[in-house]
């Protein structure tokens, strides 16, 4: 099918309604954390958190010099921390040094600098290697599969792991209560107030294959609390549910961490986590969503009812930037599709930054037919779109 006028206002349209959903701490440079006296308060609207010692702070160590926390992470195993996949990659891509011998796990509620040499109120834990998931697309008009593992040089001796939260999630209805923990930014716009612990609860919004949306109009998860953790409180010790990965919406509001935010689901990843941290749970022991979803012996999310590039885009179409409805068409669309649509989108962003149809026309029809071509409606047809 050739591109066409509809094909074009659709994606310019989806790519102005998509921009906050790039809202992730990890991609911006890290700064040096404010002097002593500076006001710094993580967590939009959070309280103060001297407790939940297992969610650290990742910091950024460079010749000897500690530069401050840039995501949170949470200890999950005495040597394994979990957290997002693109903190790391947001140092990288902005020149910043992101070797293991860069960064370490801070255990503890100050992760601020003090004179450059330590946190303020904290231990630090050398980081030996780093477990990036391998389906993780940074840049994507969506982020999946972003879940990454640290190891640890040594054991974190005096602090309790917490566990997987290992049950299905959809068992979790909406307006569900979770607490979550992180080292975040108190002003959205400025990104300021990173370093401190704070937490605050939160309701559950909604469930995907990957993800699950979290309701936050006066405030909470922000920049810097990524990779952070969702957690269960019970009678036994918190569950990790979920991974802080971005702050969304389509107002104002959404860019200033007051609207929605996203994380990825542990239950659906506890495949490829435990094989990572060396375990044996294959999908034959903890069944995926579907038979299709365990080719390799680790679930894929994505791997069930999933639909094509085109299917994709005709879905987003109809979501006019509705969050729920757009995370909705995202995680019931292959990674292929995922890839075709990212193409479309990033063409029309590097050739035609005013918009127009004749340029997007004219400079991605390659892109826009390879998309085109990918149709793969799913077992739901084409009506499968505006589940």
């Amino acid at each position: 099918m050739r591109a066409t006028g509809r094909w074009t206002g659709r994606a310019a349209a989806l790519a102005a309604a998509l921009g906050l959903w790039g809202c992730q701490p990890g991609a911006e440079p890290v700064e040096p954390v404010p002097a002593v006296g500076a006001n710094q308060i993580p967590i939009v609207g959070g309280l103060a958190e001297p407790g939940h010692p297992a969610v650290g702070a990742l910091a950024q160590v460079v010749g000897g010099r500690y530069n401050g926390p840039f995501c949170t992470a949470t200890l999950i195993a005495p040597t394994w921390v979990l957290t997002a996949a693109h903190c790391l990659e947001g140092l990288r891509r902005s020149g910043q040094p992101a070797e293991p011998a860069n960064v370490v796990f801070v255990v503890g509620p100050d992760a601020r600098a003090r004179d450059n040499a330590a946190p303020r109120d904290g231990v630090t834990h050398p980081v030996a290697a780093f477990h990036q998931h391998p389906g993780f697309i940074y840049g994507s008009v969506l982020q999946v599969d972003d879940l990454a593992l640290y190891a640890l040089a040594e054991p974190v001796a005096d602090v309790a792991p917490l566990p997987l939260w290992r049950q299905p999630m959809e068992a979790l209805g909406p307006g569900t209560e979770l607490l979550y923990v992180g080292y975040g930014a108190n002003d959205g716009v400025r990104r300021t107030g990173t370093g401190l612990k704070r937490a605050r609860t939160l309701a559950l919004t909604g469930v995907f294959p990957a993800h699950y949306l979290t309701d936050q109009p006066e405030g909470g998860t922000c920049y810097g609390d990524s990779g952070g953790p969702g957690l269960l409180l019970g009678d036994g010790p918190p569950a990790v549910v979920g991974v802080n990965s971005t702050v969304t919406g389509t107002t104002p509001a959404g860019a200033q961490c007051m609207e929605l935010s996203s994380q990825t689901r542990v239950d659906a990843y506890q495949t490829w986590i435990d094989r990572v941290m060396g375990g044996d749970a294959p999908c034959a022991e903890v069944p995926c969503a579907c038979d299709e979803a365990c080719a390799d012996g680790v679930c894929d999310p994505l791997g069930c009812d999933a639909r094509g590039c085109r299917v994709l885009a005709e879905c987003l179409s109809g979501c006019q930037g509705a969050p729920a409805c757009v995370l909705g068409c995202w995680d019931g669309s292959h990674r292929q599709g995922h890839g075709l649509y990212n193409a479309v989108i990033a063409c029309g962003r590097l050739h035609c930054p005013q918009g127009g149809d004749a340029c997007f026309n004219a400079s991605c029809a390659t892109e826009i037919a390879a998309c085109n071509g990918d149709y793969d409606p799913g077992p739901g047809g084409d009506a499968a779109c505006s589940a």
